[in-house]
């Protein structure tokens, strides 16, 4: 008996182990490597279509998270977007993201729009919409670790 409570015991250790996820490190300035958007207008306020597909922009964006605890991260996005480019875009926003249990796929929010992502080693992939109600911009991007 006290082998068979030993066994019971060791294998839902194990199981624990095997399920628990390893969250990566966050932390750092993350800089942005390629970008394919698409942006226009809304019902309300029209604006032309703009397609952006660059690899290596030369003004790209940059996440940094400053702090990492777990499954859950927070920090700003700093866009290399002008102004005049993607109004309500550009500049600094707030945000915070949380992992699934699987440690790589992510949810993330900020001041204008929500994304999706997944990180592997030092590398970040992120698919995000806009939640205005002055312009929709759908863009899918990818980050390098550079600090």
């Amino acid at each position: 008996m006290i082998r068979f409570t030993f066994l019971i015991t060791n294998i839902f250790f194990f199981m624990g182990i095997a399920n628990s996820a390893e969250y990566p490190n966050m932390i750092g300035t993350w800089e942005q490597v390629s970008i394919q958007s698409a942006n226009s207008g809304t019902t309300d306020n029209p604006l032309p279509i703009n397609f952006i597909h660059e690899v290596n922009p030369k003004r790209p964006t940059l996440l940094i998270i400053d702090k990492n605890e777990g499954p859950l991260f927070s920090g700003k996005r700093i866009s290399g977007f002008a102004s005049s480019d993607l109004a309500k875009l550009s500049g600094t926003h707030l945000l915070v993201g949380a992992f699934k249990p699987d440690g790589k796929n992510f949810i993330m929010s900020e001041d204008a729009d929500m994304g999706i992502g997944d990180v592997s080693d030092n590398m970040m992939n992120i698919c995000h919409a806009t939640i205005l109600t002055t312009q929709n911009s759908a863009a899918c991007l990818v980050y390098k670790k550079i600090k």
